[in-house]
Formats: C-alpha cells, sequence, structure tokens
C-alpha cells in the first residue's frame, strides 16, 4: 500500500478496524476512514470492496456520463478501476470485459469529449491495463495493438506539454 504526502508516495501500512489509518515511514498516521472513496480501496488493496464502490460510481455517473469531460473520466475511472480489482488477483479473464468495456465508452464519445486532454489521458490508462491482460491472456497480436494506440496518445500529449512529467511517465513506462 502506498501513502500520498504532498511531494511523493511513499510505502504505508493499513490498519482496518474501529477506522481505517495509513502511516508512513516516518511514522505519520493518516485518517483515511472518513474518505470512502475508490482511491481508499485502492490504497488497502481490498478488491472486494474497491469493486463495489466502483460498481456504485459507474451506476451513479452512467445518467450524464457524456455530457462534459469530467464525469466522462469519472464514468471511465470507475470502468477502469473495475477492471484492476480483477488485475490485482491475478485474475486477468475478469479484467480484460472491464477494461474493454472503459474503452468502448471512452471510444463513442463525442469527437469534442474524445479529443479533451483529461479523457485521453484515462484512455491511454485504461488501453495500458488492456494491453496487459490481453498479454496476460496471450493474446499477443491484440496487446501490441492495444499498446501500440496507449503509446499513440502518451506520444501525443507529450508533444502538447513536453515539460509535463506525468505526460513523460506514462511514455517511459
Amino acid at each position: 500500500a502506498y501513502s500520498v504526502s504532498a511531494s511523493r508516495i511513499v510505502p504505508a501500512k493499513v490498519v482496518i478496524g474501529r477506522g481505517a489509518h495509513a502511516w508512513n515511514s516516518w511514522g505519520k498516521v493518516f485518517d483515511i476512514s472518513r474518505r470512502p472513496t475508490i482511491a481508499t480501496c485502492r490504497m488497502t488493496r481490498l478488491p472486494i470492496k474497491t469493486r463495489a464502490q466502483a460498481e456504485a460510481a459507474e451506476k451513479a455517473l452512467a445518467p450524464f456520463a457524456a455530457r462534459d469531460a469530467d464525469a466522462a473520466r469519472l464514468m471511465a475511472t470507475a470502468l477502469q478501476t473495475q477492471g484492476d480489482s480483477f488485475g490485482w488477483n491475478n485474475d486477468y479473464a475478469g479484467a480484460e470485459p472491464l477494461h474493454r468495456k472503459a474503452e468502448e465508452f471512452l471510444a463513442g464519445l463525442p469527437t469534442s469529449l474524445r479529443g479533451a486532454k483529461e479523457i485521453r489521458a484515462a484512455r491511454s490508462a485504461n488501453l495500458r491495463l488492456l494491453g496487459e491482460a490481453q498479454h496476460k491472456l496471450k493474446k499477443t497480436a491484440e496487446a501490441r495493438a492495444t499498446l501500440d494506440r496507449a503509446v499513440e496518445i502518451n506520444r501525443g500529449l507529450l508533444a502538447e506539454t513536453p515539460d509535463d512529467p506525468a505526460a513523460m511517465r506514462k511514455l517511459a513506462v
């Protein structure tokens, strides 16, 4: 698990009981029980709980997911998180359809939304996870094509913002 500080991500331990607490390597304790978010569940690595929260987010976002870029990004994150929760347990057969669903959602957005930076970033992240699932399932040609699309998107994002460390990192991985 990881703890996010203002400047870096550091290894953390998580305890769930009366509340959920995470502490970083310096011994600082963070109360995360007041923020029951997808990120909290990702940090605790509880795939079933994470999946349930992501499914609830998908249902809540469904009526307006294609209205604007932020709502579409959140919907893509909910779908991607569902798939990712299977990947945590090396269940790539369970992960692939959900990553494919996220890709179909993002590819089906109106052109004006598909071109938004946050949508392209979400799409490249999901494509990377879809490609990983395909690779693990021995779908080599599909995985290569999927990962090539992710790289193409990331190159476009880096060309727009060449000094953006996040854009550089997506290509370096």
